[in-house]
Formats: C-alpha cells, structure tokens, sequence
C-alpha cells in the first residue's frame, strides 16, 4: 500500500448519475474504492442531490445537504479537517459543480480535471454554442488553474494536448471488473436463442440509429434477436422503438442495474457500441471480459487494438458497414464466436486494472503536493 496519510482526496461528481449508473459514473466510484484500499483518505463529495440513503448506497458521503450555502458549509469544515485537501472533477459538463471549482480558486485548494471526453469535438457538440461560450468565458480559465488533466486513453490525451498545450495531461488509463469465471462458463451453454447486445445510454451519439437501422436490413436473422438496454430521454426512446420495431425482434429493457447488467452480458453472443466519440468504451472492455465479440467504430480508442483484441471496427455512421459484420459473427460457428470472445478476455485482463490506475493516481499527487 502506499503512504498517503497527509493527503485528502475529494471527488466531485453528480448525484443522479452516480444513482443511474454508466461507464462515466463507475469510473468515479471505482477509482474512489481503490484509492481507498491502497490506504488513501478518499472521499465523494456528489453534487445536486436530496434525500439520499447512504446506509443503502454503502458511499461514504461528505456532504449531505441540497442546499447550497449548508453543502459548501460542510466542504469547508471537511478541508479544515484535513492537511492537504485535492479534488479530482469528473466531467467539466458537471454544472453543478461549478460552484466548487470557485471554492477551489477562491481558497486556493488544488485540484485535478478529469474530462471523460467532454473536452473532445464529439463532447462539445451537443448544445455547442452554450458550451464554447462557457468555454471562453470560464472554463478555459478554471482550466489553466488545475494541476493536471486526467485522460483515461492515448486517443483522449491527443485530444486534450491539442486543445491545452500548455497544461500538463497524464494519461492513468482505466480498469475493468473481470465478469466472475463461473459466469463465463454458463455463456457455453447452446441456447435456441442468440442475443446481439447493446449496452450504453440511449442517444444519437451512441450510434443506436445506425445498430437499429442495420439491423432491420438484415433479411434473415436465423433465429437472432437484439436486446438494447441503457437510460436515456424518454420521448426519444419511445420514438426511436415505436418506430423501428416492427419485426418485434428488438428487446428494449431500459435501465438495468449492474447485476441485471450481467445477467444480459452472460446471456450474449455478441456485443454492439457504434459510438460516434469515445475515450475509453468502458462497456467494450466489460463485455470483453465476458468472452463476447465486440462491434465498435473507428471513433474509439479500440480500433488501435482490433487486431489483438477480438475486437471488430466500422467507420462511424456507416449502416451498411455495420451490417455486414453483424453477418458476419452471425454466420460464425459458435466456438469460433467463443474463442474471439476469449481473445478479447485475456487482453482484457492483461491490460486493464483498478489497482493501477489508483497507484497512478496517487503516486502522481503525492510527488506533485
């Protein structure tokens, strides 16, 4: 373990996203147990939040009030508290906690930016013109003022060195939870039905209007279904499958939690993420993990390691292309299908640790305060 008794670190991250789950929000709660289990003082500071249950969550909360003035109260005796005090900020989108990045600057307490591919092209394209005006007029500058910028793969650190020259940007990579082996075994089971998952919030970026749109092209599906769960606008989503559903060969679940999670991810043959912008994929890894296939796009961190990982790429947007490798695995004998899969689960497992990513985390703010 390393010695870190002197410093406290904070993390800044949105209540209901870490209430709702998703590659970004595990990230948080995953590096936070880490650095804990390598004998660091880690704490969550969630923003914009009521009436939560921390007994029922097992999150060791530090602040828990919604009101502003009684929030920013409890962050100020908790830093009083401590001898050295840094925060880690998920996600520069996180609204909410703006008023903290001020608290930092005002009282000058350290803190390091981890974007998530917020500060990508794709991540300023939704509501951009707001985006690049808070960028001009705040967040460039709260930017310049943080110790280092966080990313999590090669494709997002040159993303970031492009955009930010001049900050220091230290790539910690990201870790993966391996599925348990003896759910691995059961995914070797013949079943009658093969299942094509897709496992990610429901929005145009994610690509779902092009998985949806090559798989109805698809004229037979000898005996496949494709099974789509993730969160995301309800209007949208009910548009999106009203229409596009009329072969009732879509299943939607909607939300699943990490254990309903699994349960889909054991029962799948192969997994679909046609993502228009990803730093990392975290789903991509996590499906891996249970020996599935992986479908993705050029628009990924993966598609520099297709050849080694079991992976599949497309160009972003191309239906067609899409469609022809979900022919593809779906004509593949399943031991081959398998043996892919496990490729992908031995890169996986060689490659991808919490506990690294936490030892480089905190190595790197020991030396740094």
């Amino acid at each position: 373990m390393i010695n870190l008794d002197k410093i406290s670190y904070i993390h800044v991250y949105k209540y209901h996203c870490l209430r709702l789950g998703g590659g970004e929000s595990r990230f948080v709660l995953r590096l936070w147990q880490e650095q804990k289990k390598q004998n660091a003082q880690a704490f969550l500071f969630p923003t914009k939040y009521k009436n939560i249950d921390k007994t029922k969550q097992g999150w060791d909360f530090e602040n828990n009030s919604h009101n502003i003035i009684t929030s920013f109260k409890n962050l100020l005796l908790i830093c009083r508290k401590k001898n050295n005090v840094l925060f880690f900020f998920h996600n520069i989108w996180n609204f909410s906690a703006w008023p903290v990045f001020i608290f930092c600057i005002i009282l000058n307490y350290k803190f390091i930016i981890l974007p998530h591919g917020s500060l990508e092209k794709e991540g300023l394209s939704h509501k951009s013109l707001p985006k690049n005006i808070f960028l001009l007029l705040f967040l460039n500058y709260i930017i310049s003022q943080a110790q280092a910028l966080f990313s999590t793969s090669s494709k997002e650190t040159e993303s970031i060195r492009k955009k930010y020259p001049q900050s220091f940007i230290y790539e910690i990579g990201i870790g993966v939870d391996f599925a348990p082996k003896v759910l691995k075994n059961l995914r070797k089971k013949e079943k009658e039905i093969k299942i094509i998952t897709y496992l990610a919030r429901i929005e145009f970026q994610k690509g779902i209007e092009e998985l949806i749109s090559a798989w109805n092209k698809i004229e037979n599906k000898y005996g496949w279904e494709l099974h789509i769960a993730g969160d995301g606008n309800k209007k949208y989503t009910n548009k999106l499958f009203s229409i596009n559903n009329k072969y009732c060969d879509i299943i939607y679940h909607g939300y699943l939690n990490d254990v309903e999670k699994s349960k889909l991810l054991m029962k799948s043959d192969i997994f679909v993420l046609p993502s228009h912008s990803e730093s990392f994929g975290l789903a991509i890894a996590e499906a891996l993990t249970f020996q599935i296939p992986v479908i993705t796009t050029n628009k990924t961190p993966w598609v520099k390691d297709k050849d080694i990982s079991g992976v599949f790429i497309f160009e972003a947007g191309n239906s067609n292309e899409l469609k022809s490798h979900l022919i593809q695995l779906m004509q593949t004998d399943e031991t081959d299908r398998i043996r892919i899969g496990q490729k992908g689960a031995s890169f996986v497992e060689s490659n991808f640790s919490w506990e690294s990513v936490a030892k480089k985390s905190l190595l790197f703010e020991s030396k740094k305060i």
